[in-house]
């Protein structure tokens, strides 16, 4: 049990986790405080850490990590990697505006310890009051070397105008700098909410192949998106369509 929900803290969740170079691990999680709409996702937060000495057995250390600005509704979605070069991002994003049937506005943050540890430098901001937001551990680098995290557009939130397109932010410089593709995966209803990406290696003939798998949330079904050798195709979840997918993000493991 890394965090129970409680009076003061009525909601615990969207955590990740990060090895750091000296075998200790590292969660960060949103910690919801007491408040008018707590538990709510509009309800007051910060996120908070904790740290494990013996593979995640049992955690201690609790820690403040980041609290909202000033104005800020609350901050969301924390996201570890650690790099190969050694590296550990840390990404999240405040809440800038999030009132339901309204725009959506957020601000991407980012911070990086630059010796694997928790002494993480100064926040970079990944964007600034967008429609846009992503998924806690979203963060994946691929075999190449590439830094890819799903990005979910959303121009309304809530309500019958709330549709979702997800894009993918990446970076091939250990996340100094980012685009985001152009491209969008469009579906009706909420459209595709919370994408996970993860990578599949294997080998044929002495020769290294790699898929990348993309899953997300949507109305009534989880989906999954493959892309092998630079092409694209989709292959939807065996959740029959009359059922409403569970409310919590996918996360594909392997």
């Amino acid at each position: 049990m890394i965090a129970s929900a409680s009076p003061e803290h009525p909601r615990n969740d969207s955590a990740s986790v990060v090895a750091l170079r000296d075998g200790r691990l590292f969660v960060a999680w949103m910690e919801f405080t007491q408040s008018g709409k707590a538990g709510h996702d509009e309800g007051e937060n910060r996120i908070a850490g904790k740290l494990s000495h013996d593979g995640g057995k049992t955690w201690n250390d609790h820690r403040i990590v980041v609290e909202p600005r000033p104005g800020d509704v609350n901050v969301y979605n924390p996201s570890l990697l650690r790099l190969r070069n050694g590296e550990v991002l840390f990404s999240y994003f405040y809440y800038d505006e999030l009132s339901w049937t309204m725009p959506l506005i957020t601000t991407g943050m980012m911070h990086r310890s630059s010796d694997g540890s928790l002494v993480f430098g100064v926040s970079e901001p990944l964007w600034r009051r967008e429609s846009r937001h992503n998924a806690s551990s979203t963060l994946v680098q691929l075999d190449s070397g590439r830094i890819v995290c799903p990005i979910a557009h959303v121009p309304i939130w809530g309500g019958p105008k709330d549709n979702q397109n997800l894009s993918c932010a990446y970076s091939d410089d250990n996340g100094h700098t980012w685009q985001t593709s152009d491209s969008q995966i469009k579906l009706p209803l909420r459209g595709a909410m919370e994408g996970h990406i993860s990578e599949v290696l294997w080998k044929v003939i002495s020769r290294r192949r790699a898929t990348v798998v993309c899953s997300w949330r949507c109305v009534r079904r989880l989906v999954r998106y493959f892309s092998r050798n630079h092409t694209i195709r989709a292959k939807r979840g065996a959740w029959p369509r009359h059922r409403a997918s569970p409310p919590a993000n996918p996360c594909p493991a392997w």
